[in-house]
Formats: structure tokens, C-alpha cells, sequence
């Protein structure tokens, strides 16, 4: 008999896992019956996850939602809110495939990224004098 593992990484870990879960719900903007019933459990259930009522989920459990909100199972892990890890994720995308470019190429879009970033710090800097 197998025992499922249990992801405790912190102390904190229940009550960030429990409000990603119902976080998530939200910014998707899925309701908790049809999650429910794709989770393959009652609504009471999935409110129970949401709302601390219950144990920390398993990762099976975390694997089972992650597929569900079409999101990495890291996400529950992490500090950041729905929208900053979906940008997090297609940053992490772009800079995938700027790895794959042939060295030359991957050179001139470091550098041009580079230049836009100090472009846009300029201009907030500007912003920010002229509101003084």
C-alpha cells in the first residue's frame, strides 16, 4: 500500500494553497461546480480546499487542479498573483525560444530588449522628475 506524499514546503503552506486554489477559480473565472465536477469531486469539497476547511492537498491532488486551470502546479508554490504568473510563464517562453536563436541573432535581441528596458526606465525617470 502507497501512501500519498503530502507537499508541506512551508509553514504558510496550507493558507497560500487554499487561497491560489479559489484565486485561480476567480481569474480564470470558472465556476466551482463545473471545477468541481472536472476535479471529480462535490462543490463542498472544492469549497472545502478553498476555504481552509480541509488538509493540505495532496500533489496528486495539486497535479489534478493544475491541469484543470491549464497552469504549472509551481504556481500554488509561489508569491505571485494569477495575472504576474502568467506573465512570469510567457516570459519564461519568450526567453526559451530566444535561447534556441543562433548566437548572432540571440545577441541582437538581448541587446535591443536591453535598450527598450533603459528606454523605459528613462521615461518613467522623466515622469517621475516632472511630478516633483
Amino acid at each position: 500500500m502507497t501512501e500519498e506524499i503530502v507537499v508541506k514546503p512551508d509553514d504558510t503552506s496550507v493558507e497560500y494553497i487554499n487561497d491560489r486554489l479559489r484565486n485561480i477559480r476567480l481569474y480564470r473565472d470558472k465556476d466551482a461546480k463545473v471545477v468541481a465536477q472536472e476535479m471529480g469531486f462535490t462543490k463542498q469539497m472544492l469549497s472545502n480546499y478553498e476555504s481552509n476547511r480541509d488538509s493540505n492537498p495532496t500533489y496528486k491532488t495539486i497535479e489534478k487542479f493544475s491541469e484543470v486551470y491549464d497552469i504549472s502546479p509551481e504556481y500554488f508554490y509561489l508569491k505571485l498573483t494569477p495575472k504576474e504568473y502568467l506573465e512570469f510563464e510567457k516570459a519564461k517562453d519568450i526567453f526559451n525560444q530566444i535561447n534556441q536563436m543562433p548566437i548572432d541573432l540571440k545577441r541582437y535581441v538581448l541587446l535591443t530588449i536591453d535598450l527598450h528596458h533603459r528606454e523605459n526606465l528613462l521615461t518613467l525617470g522623466r515622469q517621475q522628475y516632472w511630478k516633483r
